[in-house]
């Protein structure tokens, strides 16, 4: 992070700009932030996270690594609310959490997503079908969908809810 180099020049006028508490909870990033609400500091030019700025200044530089928040909080740059990870991690920590979708379809399921080509009973019998010793591709051309989407439906990577 090239920020580190020379950090006199703006150190300060990073941290006026974070809400710093005395009891546990978050240090909120006061001023601008991105699309995904996450707090963003410009210098020379350059728009950085505010949450990673924090880390690299508390822990180190953390490459290539995501900064990960344990509060859920965006806008967080409490040191001891970041951890750093792998993207494989966050995303398995996002979606544990229940953070990985947002919008209107949040949260809907099976024959109620507008694209849904299947319903929970046909769900249920192509699982049944499959373990009698029918092939993918049979079941597949019988309900109209992709040997693959049979596949994923079998191993339960999708329609996890059945």
């Amino acid at each position: 992070m090239d920020l580190l180099k020379n950090p006199e020049a703006w150190v300060a006028k990073f941290w006026e700009r974070v809400r710093i508490t005395n009891d546990n909870s978050c240090w909120e990033w006061k001023t601008g932030c991105n699309t995904a609400g996450y707090g963003a500091f410009t210098h020379n030019r350059y728009t950085h996270l505010a949450h990673r700025i924090a880390y690299a200044l508390f822990f180190g530089d953390p490459g290539n690594l995501c900064v990960c928040h344990k509060c859920d909080n965006p806008k967080c740059c409490r040191p001891g609310h970041l951890a750093s990870g792998t993207v494989a991690e966050n995303n398995r920590d996002k979606t544990l959490k229940g953070r990985q979708a947002k919008g209107p379809n949040h949260g809907v399921k099976g024959s109620k997503v507008a694209s849904a080509k299947l319903t929970e009973a046909e769900v249920k019998e192509i699982r049944l079908l499959r373990i009698t010793g029918m092939k993918l591709v049979e079941l597949g051309k019988n309900f109209g969908i992709a040997f693959q989407t049979v596949s994923n439906i079998c191993l339960r990577k999708t329609w996890r809810h059945i």
